[in-house]
């Protein structure tokens, strides 16, 4: 009875009490290369589970669970929430005016512009201090997903943001090597489709009035 007691002792310590450890630099380091392999990519509200389209919540469920986790809570229920589950569910916070506590991979949180939006929410690539962070995020229609520098300290609309770090500890593990160092990816240019349209329709345009700019010079020449 003694030996039963002590096995079923060691076998709780061991399975009941111990988390699993996770690497936060491997983390870290997996999520901003998901998220700057993104860049480029479409935005639609309408079509978030697309092969290569995101609204700006998809783009983090998406990008959480590409690098192993469940949901940015742990939960399956919180995978594809929208920004404002994101931001009720994730833990605790790193508060607003902590610009320094900012690393990669950490999560960013804004408040809605219009009633009929839930927020926003965008990953930390780049640490740029006073305030200011460069973030992969899914934009907007015009701009698909970006990587662009913001000014938090400036953004009224900011919340806080969720450590890469509290996210593991919601999906259940232990961080460790949370001062490792990241790589952070070149920067390359993108354009959504529809900035690529835009472009080209302006091309077109500005292609006919030269044409039409250099057709009335030859008429003028003519009647000379």
């Amino acid at each position: 009875m003694k030996k039963v007691c002590i096995f079923l002792f060691l076998a709780v310590s061991i399975f009941g009490f111990s988390k699993k450890t996770y690497d936060e630099t491997k983390f870290r380091q997996e999520l901003i290369d998901w998220a700057s392999s993104k860049v480029g990519a479409a935005y639609s509200m309408e079509n978030r589970w697309g092969e290569n389209t995101y609204d700006c919540s998809s783009f983090i469920s998406r990008g959480l669970r590409e690098t192993g986790m469940i949901s940015v809570s742990g939960k399956k229920s919180d995978y594809g929430t929208t920004a404002r589950s994101l931001y009720n569910n994730s833990g605790q916070k790193i508060e607003k005016d902590d610009y320094g506590s900012l690393k990669p991979g950490d999560i960013v949180h804004f408040s809605p512009v219009i009633s009929t939006t839930t927020g926003h929410v965008g990953i930390v690539i780049r640490n740029l201090g006073k305030g200011r962070v460069e973030v992969i995020d899914a934009r907007g229609t015009i701009f698909g997903v970006v990587r662009r520098v913001t000014n938090l300290s400036k953004n009224k609309r900011y919340l806080g943001a969720t450590s890469a770090a509290q996210i593991l500890r919601n999906n259940g593990y232990t961080p460790v090597n949370q001062e490792g160092i990241i790589n952070i990816p070149k920067k390359s240019y993108h354009l959504s489709p529809v900035q690529s349209a835009g472009i080209f329709t302006g091309g077109v345009i500005i292609f006919f009035i030269m044409v039409k700019i250099f057709k009335k010079r030859k008429r003028r020449k003519i009647k000379g």
